[in-house]
């Protein structure tokens, strides 16, 4: 009797390393997605700490150099957010890509497991008729020859 080998093994191998890679890489991207939202958070804050200094020096007036270094801080901020949310949002497109990779792969996959899941079943059905079928023919074989006995 031979052993069960499903003949799409090798794309059904190939998908499942391919689901896999692509897991992982959604799991960087959502990573790399919380670091920049947590960037954005603390420049934001930074930022309105820059601004509060401004407004509330301690009640004396600030100086022409102090308002221009406050005021390059604040462009600073805000040139440092527009790139976080730059790259926020192409993290974002990345990750809905990467999604729908995963979801089609995935997909792919669960047709490939059902396929060979429907094959071994089958192949084994096959075996297990041959086997009936072999002691069918002893049990015929031993009636027989209790007949010839008698």
């Amino acid at each position: 009797m031979s052993g069960f080998r499903f003949r799409l093994e090798a794309p059904l191998r190939f998908g499942r390393v391919r689901r896999q890679l692509l897991r992982s890489g959604l799991a960087q991207e959502v990573r790399r997605s919380h670091e920049l939202e947590l960037a954005i958070a603390d420049t934001a804050a930074s930022a309105r700490g820059h601004h509060l200094e401004c407004v509330a020096a301690d009640g004396r007036t600030l100086t022409g150099a102090e308002l221009a270094m406050h005021a390059i801080e604040s462009e600073r901020a805000a040139e440092r957010m527009r790139r976080l949310f730059a790259a926020s949002a192409e993290c974002e497109v990345e990750e809905r890509g990467l999604r729908e990779r995963l979801a089609a792969t995935s997909n792919e996959v669960r047709v490939l497991e059902s396929m060979e899941t429907r094959a071994r079943r089958a192949h084994q059905r096959k075996l297990d008729a041959r086997v009936q079928s072999e002691v069918d023919e002893l049990t015929v074989l031993r009636h027989a020859a209790r007949r010839r006995v008698s």
